[in-house]
């Protein structure tokens, strides 16, 4: 790097410095003499990018099994904070109890078993050395309680006559583990 300034202030732009790397500055007179004085030199290194192509989308439903939490890679990043949680202002500011996976490697995460009819919250944060992204975005997905199951057949209210046995068919419902089929005489 050659400054050609006359004292004061230098600011020097590169992009080649690694984080967490120690590196030795000289400073030359250029012209004919001494030099001396003291000088500071500052670096600054800008946060790695919050990750994008963050799925599924905010506000999707997802199955009480549970549901895998994807991101795209942050060019910086050396590894990834993820925050999970029901209580939306934990995820927010990072709370200690909402973070579900530090430092991982991986682009995605396995939230595991969910409750019913609940509303997560969730974020991923970029980790480049000490420096950490900020203002990462919080999305949510939702258990939606299961749709109520419509029976094709018999048709409603019709006239069967049973003998010992009769098939009841139904469409599946979104999110249910089982159904309860229950028979009362009229």
């Amino acid at each position: 790097v050659n400054a050609t300034g006359n004292g004061g202030n230098e600011i020097i732009t590169t992009s080649s410095l690694a984080i967490n790397t120690t590196y030795r500055v000289r400073v030359y007179h250029a012209g004919g003499g001494a030099s001396s004085g003291d000088f500071d030199i500052c670096v600054y290194v800008s946060p790695p990018a919050c990750p994008g192509n963050t799925l599924p989308a905010s506000g999707t439903a997802v199955a009480t099994t549970g549901t895998t939490l994807s991101w795209s890679a942050v060019a910086i990043a050396t590894g990834y904070d993820v925050y999970f949680s029901t209580v939306q202002a934990d995820v927010l500011n990072e709370a200690p109890a909402a973070r579900v996976s530090a430092n991982q490697a991986g682009l995605n995460y396995n939230t595991g078993g969910l409750t019913i009819s609940t509303t997560y919250y969730w974020k991923v944060v970029a980790l480049a050395g000490s420096f950490r992204s900020t203002g990462c975005t919080v999305s949510n997905i939702n258990t939606s309680p299961p749709s109520c199951a419509v029976i094709t057949s018999p048709l409603n209210n019709s006239s069967v006559c049973f003998k010992a046995s009769f098939n009841l068919t139904w469409n599946a419902s979104f999110g249910a583990s089982g159904y309860v089929v229950l028979l009362d005489a009229v």
